[in-house]
């Protein structure tokens, strides 16, 4: 992803009506399971050619670093 990208996702994440446990602490990224919706809704949104995000998943949520996201693949 791009930086202007970036800066628009830290600003999703800055939102203070995000899920408690959705956050972003300067390096990595945490997106609760009651948000997962809204976060890929978002990034469709932010980028059309995006194909993925090296993650980390689980039943509780994603979690993924800002070096992942400049690693993200496009088409």
């Amino acid at each position: 992803m791009y930086d202007d990208e970036i800066k628009a996702l830290n600003k999703w994440f800055d939102d203070e009506e995000r899920d408690y446990f959705t956050s972003f602490n300067g390096e990595e990224y945490i997106v609760d399971e009651s948000e997962i919706d809204d976060f890929c809704n978002l990034l469709r949104e932010l980028d059309q050619d995006l194909i993925g995000i090296p993650c980390m998943v689980d039943k509780s949520g994603i979690w993924f670093s800002k070096n992942d996201l400049r690693n993200a693949s496009h088409y």
